[in-house]
């Protein structure tokens, strides 16, 4: 009989048990996990001023306007941004949260205008306390929002610490900038005002808490 000779190496090639996890599977269910933090639905409604304010999101989140958000810190600005993200037509996107008094500025810089930010696929920007931004940025943006020069830039968000108008008086925030970006303006009320919020936030502390240690974390004392 002939005899057919190999010369290299044999390797014997078996389908893989189980299909590959891609990135693109593991980014997408983090985003699905994200979402059910950031809900309107959790807002309390049993208070006036939330239900107004859940009712008030949720018609913003149909639009693309810009939105003007107010309140202390530790209200929960950048928590309802995300919600209104995650509840509008661009809650595929991505979502950028941008704190102009603390990042540098060419970092903020290259997320607003830069050559190579548009095509990442930013939803939302959520810019905090935009009056530290340069005067003649406030200006490019204003321009930017009123013009929608370019339809692919992103829903703009803006939170505010303070009132407004006191940093328009002060001069370190454009009067146009401010008009154009709040078309739609949400007051989010302080927390001392909001206790029946209380056990909604400890059981979110909680499940972080889950997620973080090694060990089940059952609730909280009633001292606590």
């Amino acid at each position: 009989d002939d005899l057919l000779g190999i010369l290299g190496t044999v390797r014997v090639l078996t389908a893989p048990s189980e299909p590959a996890f891609t990135l693109p599977e593991k980014l997408m269910a983090l985003r699905d996990r994200q979402t059910t933090r950031y809900r309107l639905d959790d807002l309390d409604t049993t208070s006036p001023v939330l239900a107004r304010l859940r009712e008030q999101a949720r018609l913003a989140a149909e639009t693309r306007m810009p939105i003007t958000l107010i309140g202390e810190a530790g209200t929960g600005k950048q928590w309802l941004a995300r919600a209104v993200h995650g509840h509008g037509d661009q809650r595929q996107r991505f979502f950028a949260c941008l704190d102009a008094e603390r990042l540098p500025a060419a970092a903020l810089g290259e997320v607003l205008f830069g050559a190579h930010s548009r095509p990442v696929g930013f939803g939302t920007i959520y810019l905090r306390e935009p009056a530290f931004l340069p005067r003649e940025w406030q200006s490019r943006l204003a321009e930017t929002v009123r013009l929608k020069e370019n339809p692919d830039f992103p829903r703009l968000v803006v939170g505010f610490q303070h009132e407004p108008r006191l940093e328009i008086q002060s001069g370190r925030l454009l009067e146009e900038f401010y008009c154009a970006v709040s078309a739609i303006t949400l007051t989010i009320p302080p927390l001392r005002e909001r206790a029946a919020e209380l056990p909604r936030f400890v059981e979110i502390f909680l499940q972080r808490a889950r997620e973080i240690q090694a060990h089940t974390v059952n609730g909280v004392s009633a001292e606590a």
